[in-house]
């Protein structure tokens, strides 16, 4: 079922955009690149917290960082 709802159809009708995710090998492990509104990001997520612990952290892209001299 978790497989299935991480699709970028899925996201958007979070209104999310799914940029990419990764299973970190024989971790359990999840990471999702996601941009939208924060609300939208914790509803998206929820189904994960049935089965483990979710951190969402807000992230900004390499270029961002360089153009404001600081991360």
């Amino acid at each position: 079922m978790l497989a299935q709802h991480v699709s970028h159809q899925n996201a958007e009708q979070f209104g999310l955009n799914l940029h990419g995710e990764a299973v970190v090998d024989g971790a359990h492990t999840l990471f999702l690149i996601v941009d939208g509104d924060r609300d939208n990001i914790d509803r998206f997520m929820a189904p994960f917290t049935e089965v483990g612990s979710v951190d969402v952290l807000q992230s900004s892209g390499c270029e961002q960082v360089v153009a404001r001299a600081h991360c």
